[in-house]
């Protein structure tokens, strides 16, 4: 989830003040959308210049941040994530062969209290994705070398519970899985 991974100070959410910014279990900040240049990006951090053992000597990987998730919550985590990529175009990819990049996941403790629930049919626990395809451009310029952005050719919002699933795509209507 987006609170395991960390937010970023540049993260919208930090911005306008509904998280604090801190580091994500691995001492690393999570994705996020960033607008450059008038297009859309993701904000993530670079696999190539992520450093696990300075973040474990600084003191900054937090295993705390993750320890509390059972096997039951991880079941059901796997469980959205597999039907939320089943659901989305092409429709035939599967976790381990899709190019869908997560980058946004949040948890929902009951459905009938969103404001945002795109339909009556999501009811009780469940989580909100956001997938993004993206392109094989270049990295739009920034001050961090920690971190990549790429510009997004697609977006999917995807509200999933244990009997129904909505996904949107570039924040268009709401389609039933």
């Amino acid at each position: 989830m987006d609170g395991e991974l960390g937010y970023h100070p540049d993260h919208p959410r930090v911005r306008a003040g509904h998280v604090v910014s801190r580091r994500g279990w691995d001492g690393e900040y999570g994705p996020f959308f960033e607008p450059v240049a008038g297009a859309e990006h993701v904000n993530h951090a670079s696999l190539d210049r992520s450093d696990y053992v300075s973040n474990a000597l600084r003191g900054d990987i937090d295993v705390r941040l993750t320890s509390s998730i059972d096997s039951e919550q991880l079941i059901m985590r796997m469980d959205a994530l597999r039907r939320c990529i089943a659901a989305l175009p092409p429709g035939t990819d599967r976790v381990a062969n899709t190019k869908l990049w997560l980058v946004s996941a949040e948890p929902v403790v009951a459905w009938e209290r969103e404001a945002t629930r795109a339909d009556a049919a999501l009811a009780g626990p469940g989580f909100v994705y956001v997938f993004v395809r993206v392109g094989d451009d270049e990295d739009a310029e920034g001050g961090d070398v920690t971190r990549r952005r790429v510009a997004l050719q697609r977006r999917f919002d995807c509200q999933i519970s244990t009997k129904a699933l909505r996904f949107r795509r570039d924040g268009g209507d709401w389609e039933r899985a």
